[in-house]
């Protein structure tokens, strides 16, 4: 009657913790902090994500940050290829 899931049904993808707005809500106490750093290796460690997500057949990726548009051009495109494998993307 009950089957077991191999991988969570949804992601919640965090991409960025760099954020261009100051929300008195926002929970990601870095939000004042200037010297927030992205990997070098950024590409790499989203490429990792993107094979695991599609490895485990999980079927949406909801991507946040901070604000996420502030790294569109560098997810592009593996938000492409996760489209690509049927993967429901959206954007918070």
């Amino acid at each position: 009657m009950f089957r077991k899931l191999s991988a969570p049904l949804s992601l919640h993808w965090e991409i960025t913790p760099l954020c261009n707005q100051c929300c008195i809500h926002c929970y990601n106490y870095w939000r004042n902090n200037d010297e927030v750093e992205i990997p070098k290796d950024i590409t790499s460690i989203y490429d990792a994500v993107v094979s695991e997500v599609i490895s485990n057949h999980i079927f949406s990726v909801v991507i946040t940050g901070g604000e996420p548009l502030t790294m569109v051009h560098k997810v592009l495109p593996y938000i492409g290829k996760l489209i690509q494998s049927d993967v429901q993307v959206s954007i918070n």
